[in-house]
Order: structure tokens, then sequence, then C-alpha cells
């Protein structure tokens, strides 16, 4: 009795609704990074108003506003962009 194996799996054509799927996953993928770059931005943005809080709450002199922000700089790594 000669039986008729499966094909392997990745000879099969692609059913007609992966390519919509790809397209999602692609999409979806594409948000989630986005996200991830509002938040390191969203970060980034509240690590500066806290700088200029301490800034201003200090004695106000010159030196004390180039120290805050030299260490602030020093503290910060700002994403890529692109």
């Amino acid at each position: 009795m000669p039986s008729n194996p499966e094909p392997p799996i990745d000879t099969l054509p692609d059913p007609p609704e992966l390519a919509s799927l790809r397209a999602r996953v692609a999409a979806l993928e594409k948000r989630e990074a986005e996200h991830v770059r509002s938040e390191q931005v969203q970060t980034a943005l509240y690590r500066i108003a806290e700088a200029a809080t301490a800034t201003s709450a200090c004695c106000g002199s010159a030196r004390c506003k180039l120290a805050t922000a030299e260490s602030f700089a020093s503290s910060v790594t700002f994403p890529r962009v692109g």
C-alpha cells in the first residue's frame, strides 16, 4: 500500500491571508518601535525638567548653574534619531 506523504511544510504555498498577517505584524513592530522612542524622549524630557528645577532651586550663581548643566549633560544619553 503506497502512502501519499505530505510535502514538507516549508514547500507549501502561503495561504492567502498570510500576506495581510505579515503586513499587520510589520505595522505592529513599527508602532512598538515608535512607542519605545516616545518613552525614551519622555524620559529625557523629565530629566531636563528635573535639572532645570534643581538649577532654579540653587543659589542662582552662574557657577552653580554651569555645574548643574555640566552634570546633567554628562549623565544624559539621548536616543539616536533615524
